[in-house]
């Protein structure tokens, strides 16, 4: 009897062992998919327009100091006011290549702190193998001006966010049929 009795046990942990494994094995593989579908941001198509006008698409890798997941917020600053950055909503990118203008979303106050770590974009030169790589810097909010391209991770409360992370761009505008949206 004692002997079926750790028989019986010996089987039970060997049956809770199998299944605590295969339930690691799929949080493992859960996971890894989280993994690689929040890495997909980290390479994107990008448009790069020339002095012609015309678009080449390249593969932009982003700085390895920004967020793999999608900022809170990407746009173009309307205007500044003190710790405040006002910004524009704007669709993707390849959104508004593709449709050679876009509207615009609504207007959002980026409020920077004392926390907020603020870059710059640096990104320069040609792109290697058809690849962009992007280069962040420091950045000052004294430096942020109208039209400057931003991307921004933060907590987002209504129309405000509480910026955690801000990149802006200072050497790429947007340009319309009409001219640069300055």
């Amino acid at each position: 009897m004692k002997g079926r009795a750790i028989e019986s046990k010996i089987q039970w942990w060997k049956a809770t062992l199998a299944v605590v494994f295969l339930l690691s094995m799929i949080l493992v593989g859960i996971f890894g998919i989280s993994r690689m579908l929040d890495r997909s941001q980290e390479n994107r198509s990008a448009g790069i327009v020339d002095a012609a006008g015309g678009v080449t698409q390249t593969d932009l890798k982003h700085a390895e100091e920004l967020p793999a997941r999608p900022p809170t917020l990407w746009g173009m600053v309307d205007h500044t006011d003190g710790n405040s950055v006002y910004v524009i909503q704007l669709p993707p990118l390849d959104q508004i290549i593709a449709q050679k203008g876009a509207d615009l979303g609504p207007t959002y106050e980026v409020v920077v702190t004392h926390q907020t770590v603020l870059y710059k974009d640096v990104t320069s030169g040609p792109a290697i193998d058809g690849i962009v790589y992007e280069k962040v810097a420091p950045g000052e909010l004294e430096e942020i001006e109208n039209g400057n391209l931003v991307k921004v991770w933060g907590e987002k409360r209504g129309d405000r966010i509480v910026a955690e992370i801000f990149k802006y761009d200072n050497h790429t505008q947007l340009v319309t049929p009409s001219g640069p949206i300055n």
